[in-house]
């Protein structure tokens, strides 16, 4: 077992490190109250989601005892982010948002169906902005002081009203997370918080944007967000304003050196457009401010011409919403990423979010091969400082999938049917699909008892014992899946009728004088096979009429034994015995004897 802790020799420093401040991931299974009050450490923030861990003040003593707890997975300092955007817009038109179906930019509120998270300053009221959720981790700052957080947020979801700015996903549900403070910064402990609260709601949020960096590494918030990932949030990030490489000076990713969260391959990272009049033009260059990408690690999920850079998007001089209800215009990579945010967010809208990593990455792979390349920006020199080419997030093709699910119907057996039990029941189904054809070759049947069944039109199986529900699916070449069900029911098999017989009744004695006891002995069969925990019930009839009864259970011969102590008052003369014997499952049988008493 091994612990991570920063500024251990040999290790480079991070120069944004805050002194004192360190984040601790604990191993799975291990619960950040215990550890905290093991350590007597303090936490700003405890972790449930995203990690399994806290951030807080831990003196040299507590970071060292940390260290060697066999709990604790890592350690590293919190460090400094800042908001990118540089200065105080067209980017709508230039990535063809009002040309695209889905964004539907013509005046009219029609909201664009989709969840975006906003990891920022906050973001203010706004008129022009439906904020759904707000929830801040900056003690004593509920909203937006700042106005950076709320200018994202109009970039990728202003309201399509005719009042003010219209963003990429007009009116798409906004989750204000603060995690920057009002002066526009904010540590990885509580960016990770605002990742924490993300995947705890990834059900429902399938966008995030981050529109802030730093320098060095982190991989708390590098795990943080690939868990989210995990969970179908796509992730899109401000590539930094820093003219530089966003694995630094030394081209080598997870170094101290590294644009964070740019430099991870979890995340779409987006660098910034120079453009002034929203068309494809000879000014249309990668603003001079903008981080780059001369190399990519290898196994990154996506394939992008930008290499690290997954898309380029409008960045300089955008105008956006801003506080007190206001409008603002601002560059920097910070304005690019809400619009791939908002471009991620429309093409959800029109086909289907993520539910996985996979899903997370094929959504990002869609943006990258639907970007209008550098060739076709229309300027003679993109000025881009490296050989790998991001193209531009272009929108207007984007439109709603139409792709219907196939047709699926059983056509037998009808539903309700009644099977029995070890016999073969024949199922017969057919699939056809609008794109894909007839496809009923590939359909899968399952049974709710017995699980998969078989495959294509027809077949036949003997199913267990119950009621079962029977569904035929098929998945089309558009990933749209249909389903039929039937209920049919398989009965038990009647169990053959057994009869009991009582094969012999007798007494002891044939003549009987008062006060002498009768010993009566019953014999219980199958008709073969001694009967034993059978129930034998005796009706004794005196001389006088008298009825006398009395219950017993067969024994392992098969034998019910019965006394009656005699009475004469009850009469002299024949006695009549009548022994019945039943049990579950069988027929119930019986037999009569008679004896004498004389005095």
């Amino acid at each position: 077992m091994s612990t991570a802790v920063i500024h251990a020799s040999g290790e480079e420093v991070q120069p944004y490190a805050i002194p004192g401040r360190y984040i601790v991931v604990l191993k799975h299974g291990h619960r950040p109250a215990d550890v905290l009050a093991r350590h007597g450490v303090k936490a700003h923030h405890v972790f449930g989601h995203a990690l399994n861990g806290f951030a807080g003040e831990i003196s040299a003593d507590q970071l060292e005892t940390l260290s060697r707890d066999p709990r604790v997975e890592l350690i590293e300092p919190e460090l400094e982010l800042f908001a990118t955007a540089q200065t105080l817009s067209t980017g709508i038109k230039r990535i063809g948002a009002n040309l695209s179906p889905l964004a539907k930019i013509d005046g009219l509120d029609e909201r664009v169906n989709a969840d975006i998270a906003i990891l920022d300053t906050g973001i203010a009221p706004h008129p022009d902005l439906n904020i759904f959720t707000n929830v801040s981790f900056i003690a004593g700052q509920p909203t937006d002081g700042n106005g950076h957080g709320t200018h994202v947020a109009g970039i990728a979801a202003a309201i399509d009203n005719l009042v003010g700015v219209v963003g990429v996903a007009p009116g798409a549900r906004l989750w204000a997370i603060k995690v920057m403070d009002n002066t526009g910064a904010g540590t990885t402990g509580t960016v990770i918080q605002g990742i924490d609260f993300v995947t705890q709601n990834a059900g429902q949020i399938e966008v995030a944007n981050l529109s802030f960096g730093g320098i060095g590494y982190s991989s708390a918030l590098r795990l943080a967000i690939s868990n989210s990932v995990a969970k179908g949030v796509v992730f899109v990030v401000a590539a930094g304003n820093d003219s530089r490489d966003v694995y630094g000076p030394d081209g080598l990713q997870n170094t101290a050196d590294d644009s964070i969260p740019a430099a991870y391959p979890e995340v779409m990272t987006v660098s910034a457009l120079y453009d002034l009049d929203g068309v494809p033009s000879s000014d249309d260059r990668l603003a001079s401010f903008s981080n780059y990408s001369r190399n990519v690690v290898a196994g990154n999920p996506v394939t992008s011409p930008g290499a690290a850079i997954d898309l380029a998007a409008p960045g300089v001089n955008i105008a956006s919403t801003y506080l007190n209800g206001g409008y603002a215009t601002m560059s920097g990579t910070s304005m690019a990423a809400p619009h791939a945010a908002g471009a991620a967010a429309l093409y959800i809208a029109g086909h289907s979010r993520a539910t996985n990593a996979a899903g997370v990455y094929a959504i990002r792979q869609a943006l990258i091969n639907s970007a209008q390349p550098q060739s076709a920006w229309g300027s003679a020199s993109t000025q881009d400082p490296d050989v790998n080419h991001e193209g531009l997030v272009y929108v207007a093709n984007f439109a709603p999938s139409y792709n219907s699910p196939p047709a699926v119907v059983i056509t037998a057996p009808g539903t309700g049917a009644t099977f029995p039990s070890g016999s073969a029941t024949t199922f017969t189904g057919t699939a056809t699909d609008a794109e894909s054809g007839n496809c009923s070759a590939s359909l899968t049947w399952t049974s709710s008892l017995d699980g998969q069944i078989g495959t294509g039109p027809t077949f036949s199986k003997a199913l267990s014992v119950g009621n079962h529900i029977i569904s035929a699916s098929v998945t089309d070449s558009g990933g749209k899946i249909g389903t039929a069900t039937i209920t049919i029911t398989v009965a038990s098999a009647p169990q053959p009728t057994k009869t009991l017989s009582v094969v012999s009744l007798a007494t002891d004695k044939t003549i009987y004088v008062n006060h002498n006891v009768a010993y009566i002995t019953a014999t219980v069969t199958d008709g073969t096979n001694p009967v034993s925990g059978g129930a034998a019930h005796m009706d004794l009839v005196t001389a006088k009429g008298s009825l006398v009864s009395s219950d017993t259970t067969t024994d392992a011969n098969g034998i019910a034994r019965f006394q009656y102590t005699v009475n004469s008052n009850r009469g002299t003369g024949t006695y009549s015995v009548k022994v019945t014997a039943s049990k579950a499952g069988y027929t119930s049988g019986s037999r009569t004897t008679t004896f004498t008493v004389t005095r």
